[in-house]
Order: structure tokens, then C-alpha cells, then sequence
């Protein structure tokens, strides 16, 4: 049921499908899509199918980009002359834009990784995109490796509609005690299938078209200065090892 954009015959990337409208993309992806294939891209080797492939569940792998709350190399009553501790109502537009607007974007290389201080929480996303067929939702949970040192990757945002396109975010929170290193490829969360009986209103990228070309770029921040070999206010990145940072 996993197939890649080239075993449908399209040369397009999953990143210049999803800039099309829906009307202009490629038909074999909706016709896949109707049969109940689910599409990634960039697709499966078969060792990597083996190794990410469990009986009712795909691990997913962590992507290269980060979205955290804030600036890791500011303090929050330097921002903006606004107040050190700001309250967010969800029913004022004003106070989630406020915070917001102070996001930091991360962009892992290779030889990096993030480090998750306790009590952190970072918006990240998948390293694949995903084309979720119309007889299929998924339900994204934690694995028990991460769990047990108290990492979170679903707050409460665990269902993947069908008609789902793009790369599904992870809202990664560390509740335990020890700081948690992060790196790009790394099996963070997994996904179950569950099959959909009957007809579905409106598939996902319909109802909702903004948010399947989330990129993990919302804001246009550029990325901050990066130190490679130390961490900054409790959480940064550095590298994997000192082979790496030195190739």
C-alpha cells in the first residue's frame, strides 16, 4: 500500500505537486489515492520499509526543521517591550500572534542535532510528505523508547484525515528530567491505519488547502547565528560528534 510518486509515472517532487491547485496536479495521484494507496515521497527503499514497517503501524522520521516558541538567544522581557510572562487566550487573535511572532525557525544540517531541554516545546515535522488515500485515517502516537525518557510528539493533535497532503507536524514536548537530543532521520513517532467505511464529505486538502503546503516555514524569520560546539540557554544545537563537526 506504499508507493512513490515514480511508481505512478510523475517526475514532480511532493514539494511542486502541492504548489499546484488540486485541479492541476498529476491524475494518477488521485486515481492512487481512490484505491486506497498511500503516496510518500521521498518513497521507501525496501531495507527502510523493514525497518520503519510494523504490523498495523509506520514509524515516522523526525525532519530537518524546527520551529520553536521564542528565541533561545533572547530573554522573554527583551522582546518587543512586550511582558515577560504573556497570557495566550485563543479567543484573542492579538495574543497568539504576539507570541508567535517570536518563533524561531531551526534548520538541522548534517552532522547536528537539536538538544530538548525539559520542560521545552518545539513544533517539528516529518521527513517525508505523505498523500493519505480517501478510505484511510491515521492516528500519530509516541514510541515507548522516546517515551520512557518522557518525550511527547502528539500534545493533542493525533488524526491524520484522509485526503490528508504535506508533512505532518509533531508538537514535541520533554516532560522528563534529562535534556534529549534530537537529529534529523530519527524514528520519533509512529502512525496506525484505520480504514473508513462508507463515503468521506470532503477530503482534507479541500476543506482545509493552506495547511498542506505547511512547510515548517510559516513566518519568513531568517535562522540565527549557530554554535556548533556548545549549547545556549539549556537548549541549542550541536554536533553528533566531533568527527563530523571536523569533516
Amino acid at each position: 500500500r506504499l508507493k512513490g510518486l515514480k511508481d505512478l509515472g510523475i517526475d514532480l517532487s511532493a514539494k511542486e505537486i502541492l504548489s499546484l491547485k488540486p485541479k492541476e496536479r498529476p491524475p494518477q495521484l488521485n486515481m492512487a489515492r481512490s484505491l486506497g494507496y498511500i503516496i510518500v515521497d521521498p518513497p521507501y527503499t525496501d531495507k527502510e520499509k523493514d525497518k520503519l514497517l510494523g504490523n498495523v503501524s509506520l514509524d515516522l522520521e523526525l525532519g530537518d526543521t524546527l520551529r520553536i516558541h521564542g528565541n533561545p538567544h533572547t530573554h522573554p522581557v527583551e522582546r518587543d517591550g512586550s511582558l515577560e510572562d504573556p497570557i495566550v487566550d485563543i479567543t484573542i487573535s492579538e495574543t497568539i500572534e504576539l507570541v508567535e511572532k517570536n518563533d524561531t525557525l531551526f534548520k538541522l544540517k548534517k552532522g547536528q542535532c537539536y538538544v530538548l531541554a525539559p520542560g521545552a516545546l518545539v513544533k517539528a515535522f516529518t521527513l517525508r510528505y505523505f498523500f493519505m488515500p480517501y478510505n484511510l485515517m491515521g492516528m500519530v502516537s509516541g514510541r515507548s523508547k522516546l517515551g520512557r525518557f518522557g518525550i511527547t510528539t502528539t500534545v493533542d493533535a493525533p488524526k491524520i484525515d484522509p485526503g490528508f497532503s504535506g508533512r505532518i507536524v509533531l508538537e514535541l514536548a520533554h516532560l522528563g528530567r534529562y535534556r534529549f537530543a534530537l537529529r534529523v532521520g530519527m524514528q520519533v513517532s509512529q502512525m496506525m491505519f484505520f480504514t473508513v467505511e462508507g463515503k468521506i464529505g470532503k477530503p482534507y486538502d479541500e476543506i482545509h488547502p493552506g495547511y498542506e503546503r505547511q512547510d515548517g516555514i510559516k513566518y519568513a524569520i531568517p535562522p540565527i547565528s549557530l554554535f556548533p560546539n556548545r549549547i545556549t540557554e539549556r537548549r541549542g544545537i550541536i554536533p553528533i560528534n566531533k568527527q563530523e563537526e571536523d569533516s
